[in-house]
């Protein structure tokens, strides 16, 4: 029974680790340090340019609502399936199905 915690609690700290490079992936992304970088031109019309931050500025919140869901959602399926892979280890160790 002690094991089974020992090796639950392992899981868990594997996971969260894993949870921690993906919110500072996620936190850079969101704070502009992505690929992307400063504030692209995505338009030229009338030999004007026309900026990321002015064509997006009416739609900023939801844009963030939806990256934010995006990553929420990437980070809960990289959590799953290293608890998966770490189950799996586990019951192949101890012989199990």
């Amino acid at each position: 029974m002690a094991e089974n915690k020992h090796n639950h609690a392992v899981m868990v700290a594997a996971a969260g680790i894993v949870g921690l490079i993906v919110g500072i992936g996620g936190a850079l992304l969101f704070c502009g340090g992505g690929m992307s970088g400063g504030d692209p031109v995505v338009a030229t019309y009338n030999g004007k340019n026309l900026r990321a931050s002015e064509a997006f500025a009416s739609v900023k919140t939801r844009l963030f609502d939806l990256e934010d869901e995006m990553y929420r959602t990437k980070e809960q399926a990289i959590n799953d399936a290293v608890e998966q892979r770490l189950i799996e280890a586990e019951a192949r160790k101890q012989n199990l199905s």
